[in-house]
């Protein structure tokens, strides 16, 4: 581990002073991963790397943090000054609601920074309330949606996208109706897996969106199976994942600040490294650094 050379895919950062941030609030409720009071303050670069201390990590992708900026780009552009005065991040995944009739102009917004790789919806819906991000179970299926994904590719974004397992077919058929985009199915699906008809409906959507060679999987965010990331526990998932995909299409994302409150990074990567250990180098490589470079070309 320590001589590896990785790109962490996954990432966020906040300044409370500058943007809303409403989930992050004194008085905002636990999330579904539990209480995150510890994370309720500014998470800047010096943290960041404060975190990865000992990795010899070599670039990093942010992921929208639900600022709650007036427009979307707003949070690309600080991240673009962050970028050219630290070199952290390396790239961006910003916030735009592919459904707004005024999607068009968030796109052209961000795409006027430099360091702007893709997109990112949190469109995750359950049964379960706290499951929950959007009240519209299909809305990955809807004519306004596909309106605003197919400006995606002309643009060289790519989509990422926080689902649950339920809705992995819906993305399997727009991966299917979009060949010319790229997917990343973010935190390995959200595998909230109670019980073996979950777990049957997880397995079946993530085989069926890896049959579509511009879907790709990160490996983050695995609390939703374990917070403490038993390697017993993980494993089975993780290595279905990384089977049905290939290494070249899976990449390995700290979900910092928030993972860290289940499990430090240093921690996630020797977990995965236990998991993984029958994999060669070269399909080691592709997970903690080149998926992650081509995807987001770095």
């Amino acid at each position: 581990m320590a001589d590896r050379v990785i790109i962490d895919s996954h990432h966020h950062l906040w300044d409370l002073s500058r943007f809303p941030y409403r989930w992050l609030r004194p008085e905002a409720p636990p999330r579904p991963f539990g209480d995150h009071t510890a994370i309720k303050r500014d998470y800047l670069v010096a943290d960041y790397r404060r975190d990865c201390a000992g990795l010899r990590l070599q670039g990093s992708v942010h992921v929208q943090a639900n600022s709650g900026a007036a427009r979307p780009a707003e949070e690309t552009a600080w991240l673009q000054a962050l970028s050219a005065a630290t070199g952290t991040p390396a790239a961006a995944v910003g916030h735009a609601d592919l459904a707004d009739p005024e999607v068009e102009r968030d796109l052209d917004e961000h795409c006027s920074h430099p360091v702007a790789r893709g997109v990112r919806m949190l469109l995750g819906w359950h049964e379960q309330p706290k499951w929950r991000f959007v009240e519209d179970p299909r809305i990955l299926e809807s004519k306004a949606f596909a309106r605003g994904f197919r400006l995606l590719a002309p643009r060289r974004l790519v989509f990422d996208v926080v689902v649950m397992p339920g809705q992995l077919a819906q993305v399997a058929a727009l991966a299917r109706a979009f060949p010319d985009t790229t997917i990343v199915i973010d935190h390995l699906g959200m595998p909230f897996l109670p019980d073996d008809a979950a777990a049957r409906t997880w397995r079946d959507g993530m085989e069926s969106a890896a049959a579509s060679p511009n879907v790709f999987v990160k490996i983050s965010g695995l609390w939703p199976l374990e917070r403490s990331w038993s390697p017993a526990r993980l494993g089975p998932e993780v290595r279905f994942v990384v089977d049905r995909f290939g290494p070249p299409r899976c990449m390995w994302g700290s979900n910092l600040p928030i993972e860290k409150l289940m499990c430090p990074v240093d921690r996630q990567i020797a977990v995965l490294d236990e998991i993984l250990a029958p994999l060669p180098a070269d399909a080691l490589d592709w997970i903690f650094r080149r998926t992650a470079a081509a995807v987001y070309r770095l």
